[in-house]
């Protein structure tokens, strides 16, 4: 699995991670918890990660590795 990119949040006191990856020609965002949305491409994942990153109802920032 190679991890593209990290986004995370803090609500509450908790921190919600999401690891944007893909596996062998598959792409997806992987949370924290196990949960997964799949993206049909690595453009479709791209815009799944901007609309983590720019839209206020997500609010998530970027992870610097």
């Amino acid at each position: 699995m190679n991890v593209l990119a990290t986004v995370s949040k803090t609500t509450k006191g908790h921190t919600t991670t999401w690891r944007f990856c893909e596996v062998v020609g598959q792409y997806f965002a992987l949370r924290d918890n196990n949960k997964v949305i799949a993206c049909k491409s690595k453009d479709d994942m791209r815009t799944l990660y901007t609309q983590f990153t720019t839209n206020k109802k997500y609010g998530f920032t970027p992870v610097l590795a």
